[in-house]
């Protein structure tokens, strides 16, 4: 299962997006011409929330998402990959945003077991006003491990001016998935579990909203036909009255939420 560089903030959809480097494949049975080199993927998905980093970016609604990616093998060891990805969002400005986009890329390779990505992410918000300046890239390298029956990962992503404007922001994370053995399932079914801890750093803790912060999820994800099932549990370390001022609402959006996500690969 390849995650795009999104998901990496789920520790995001998704996943949600993370632990397994992307594979790559020519020919007649990814659907792709012979002469056409490299492979285009695409995904959609329902989430009953859209969690970035622990924080809900739908007003604690459901998000509808889905991407669109190309990949190609440039040796044995070296893939490049680009791609886009959407979701609607509410931020509760007045309806200034209500969608972000973000356009990815970069370079993967493994070795063995080991495996490593450096990725570029570029996040819009289309509709908002340019004065709320929440347009920002980040930039960073994933490392990861294969153990047979279990994965681990460790990844760091920096942004120059983060969200709003809020400076230098830094995002540290790490996760462990553990697969249930494809012989004790069925072919059209496959079981994971994962944990996901990250730390996220903000030059501007009031311009952003919120003071840096310690955020986690566990959950599991099931295969079934094709279908990704991923039910998950967030949660962060944020006080009620320090996340973007606290209030009867927005106190609650770095509280911590059960989140269901459906998801289909083409």
């Amino acid at each position: 299962m390849r995650l795009h560089p999104k998901h990496l903030r789920l520790l995001a959809p998704g996943l949600l997006l993370l632990l397994s480097m992307p594979v790559w494949a020519e020919g007649d049975d990814d659907g792709n011409p012979d002469w056409f080199p490299g492979e285009f993927t695409a995904s959609v998905a329902f989430a009953t929330d859209y969690p970035f980093r622990g924080i809900s970016q739908t007003n604690e609604h459901g998000a509808i998402q889905g991407s669109i990616d190309y990949g190609v093998d440039l040796t044995d060891w070296l893939s490049f990959y680009a791609g886009g990805w959407g979701s609607n969002v509410n931020f509760g400005d007045g309806d200034q945003a209500q969608a972000e986009m973000d356009i990815y890329g970069g370079f993967s390779g493994s070795v063995d077991n080991f495996s490593w990505d450096v990725t570029s992410i570029y996040y819009a918000y289309p509709g908002a006003d340019a004065d709320l300046n929440y347009d920002f890239w980040e930039f960073g390298p994933s490392f990861g491990y294969d153990f047979g029956v279990a994965s681990a990962s460790v990844g760091y992503l920096w942004s120059p001016e983060y969200f709003g404007q809020s400076g230098d922001g830094h995002w540290i994370y790490g996760g462990v998935e553990v697969l249930v053995p494809e012989e004790a399932l069925p072919a059209w079914l496959a079981i994971s579990f994962s944990g996901n801890l990250g730390q996220q750093y903000i030059d501007k803790d009031q311009v952003f909203g919120t003071p840096d912060y310690l955020t986690w999820n566990l959950g599991t994800t099931v295969s079934l036909f094709g279908l990704d099932v991923d039910v998950r549990y967030y949660d962060t370390d944020i006080a009620r009255d320090s996340c973007f001022g606290g209030g009867p609402s927005a106190g609650d959006l770095c509280a911590e939420r059960v989140v269901a996500s459906f998801s289909k690969s083409f």
